[in-house]
């Protein structure tokens, strides 16, 4: 991967496309989308809803989200989060930590480099890396922290540079996101399938949020913000 990254003058968002081969999803059948969308937009949405921005949508669909956005980075915060150490925890469930990396690692799209290239990709972040526990279990789960800072002069957490829903020209930065009618379709489905079958054990896979990521371009610049050592 450092070969490949040298080939692409260090420009991170090429090596993902390369990767990835035709990265807009060139496989898509845009006339039949085009078509739905023509019946689509001639519905009105429902009482209290803004209208669905289709156009915004379709840019999304081929060229990955956000669509606008600058986030900045001092190369000393990029050097102070380079030299943080490992959080106690982070050190005391070191074992636990490697088998949860291996195992997540069929799960998810991470591209590994040398460490000491940090300092050639230009517009890097480095997001803390933590181990988190939920309620009573007792095993720490992974997580990529990019909201909190490790001194006064550190301008390097991301989150805290993504601007509010909406609150820029064009929402392109952070567009408003609305549910619409979904949680009310869901009560309706689950109340007629208890209806077909009023014995049966119903199962809602509530907490399974890593099918709700798989359609939505995420822009290749970004990963950088999001990295971690």
């Amino acid at each position: 991967m450092a070969t490949a990254l040298l080939r692409f003058n260090f420009n991170y968002g090429d090596l993902i496309r390369w990767l990835k081969g035709p990265y807009p999803c060139n496989h898509r059948n845009w006339t039949a989308l085009q078509d739905c969308i023509k019946v689509i937009e001639q519905l009105p949405p429902p009482p209290g809803w803004p209208k669905v921005n289709l156009p915004r949508a379709i840019k999304v669909l081929q060229q990955g989200c956000p669509l606008a956005g600058h986030c900045h980075c001092s190369f000393d915060s990029v050097l102070q989060r380079n030299l943080h150490p490992p959080s106690k925890d982070l050190q005391k469930e070191a074992k636990s930590v490697d088998e949860h990396l291996r195992k997540e690692e069929k799960l998810s799209y991470h591209i590994l480099l040398p460490r000491f290239l940090f300092r050639f990709l230009f517009g890097l972040h480095l997001a803390l890396f933590r181990v988190a526990y939920k309620n009573d279990d007792p095993d720490p789960r992974l997580c990529v922290d990019p909201t909190s800072t490790v001194s006064k002069t550190d301008n390097g957490n991301s989150n805290a540079q993504i601007p509010d829903p909406g609150a820029h020209r064009g929402h392109d930065k952070n567009p408003p996101i609305h549910y619409g009618t979904a949680f009310m379709r869901q009560l309706v489905w689950l109340w007629n399938l208890r209806i077909s079958y009023p014995q049966e054990e119903i199962l809602q896979l509530a907490d399974d949020v890593s099918v709700a990521f798989h359609r939505i371009l995420y822009d290749p610049l970004m990963a950088l913000v999001f990295a971690t050592v």
